[in-house]
């Protein structure tokens, strides 16, 4: 008897999620449970993808938010690991400075736009900046519990058998936290991208993808608001892809 391969058989499952969305998307426009003009039919919406995906000025919005996205994670990881690797291996400089990352990480990051404009204007600088400093959170916290929650185990038998400290970092505490990082990666891009888009609303820029959804909110074209939305949920999970593509490279042997 012919059986369906384990490949074939999960990608079938995944479909089965977005296919039962497609269908009661349907039944709710037949029913007018709410107004077609609110609320397309998914085809409506596909053909406004296709059509938005045709103009360049699209792709322009869609690379000024990744650039955005990504300065602000890059700068975040370039600051936040290091950060976070030290205060991981030394907890007495972690207690002294626990009660801040407390009380900004249950801070919202957009709410500290208003003071990166006071300083920085009302140019990208400023939404950077922001995106910056949220990523920046979520990377040194990560970095921190991948080194404080490695057994020391490894570590001590490093430096019992002699290995220069930058060895040990290098050879052990990396290996022991990048799973952790990798994780405050994804959390972190999927931050960025959240704050970077509110930055492009609440000051309109001259390009982005929040100024699309923006524009086509406000001049009430349903079909193309949904259809941003949909590309707003393509980069956020290519970048989410970018990440479990690092991972697979740079840890074989995490189980996917």
């Amino acid at each position: 008897m012919n059986t369906m391969s384990p490949i074939r058989h999960s990608f079938m499952l995944r479909l089965y999620g977005p296919a039962l969305l497609v269908v009661l998307w349907y039944g709710v426009v037949a029913a007018r449970v709410i107004e077609p003009i609110l609320l397309p039919p998914p085809h409506r919406i596909m053909l406004a993808v296709v059509s938005e995906l045709q103009a360049a000025s699209c792709w322009h919005a869609l690379g000024a938010t990744l650039l955005r996205v990504m300065v602000g994670f890059l700068v975040a990881s370039l600051f936040g690991i290091p950060i976070g690797l030290i205060l991981g291996i030394r907890p007495s400089a972690w207690e002294a400075v626990e009660f801040l990352f407390d009380f900004f990480r249950s801070l919202p990051a957009v709410a500290l736009f208003p003071i990166f404009m006071l300083f920085f204007g009302l140019g990208d600088t400023a939404r950077i900046g922001t995106t910056a400093f949220s990523c920046g959170l979520v990377m040194v916290l990560h970095s921190y519990y991948g080194v404080a929650r490695a057994p020391r185990l490894r570590r001590d038998l490093a430096a019992v058998m002699g290995a220069a400290k930058s060895e040990v970092l290098r050879r052990v505490i990396l290996p022991d936290a990048l799973g952790q990082i990798l994780v405050g990666a994804r959390i972190a891009l999927s931050l960025g991208v959240v704050v970077v888009l509110v930055t492009e609303m609440v000051v309109v820029s001259e390009t982005g993808l929040g100024r699309r959804l923006l524009e086509a909110q406000q001049r009430f074209r349903a079909a193309d608001l949904f259809a941003d939305v949909l590309l707003v949920g393509a980069l956020g999970l290519g970048l989410n892809w970018a990440v479990g593509l690092f991972e697979r490279r740079t840890m074989p042997w995490v189980r996917r």
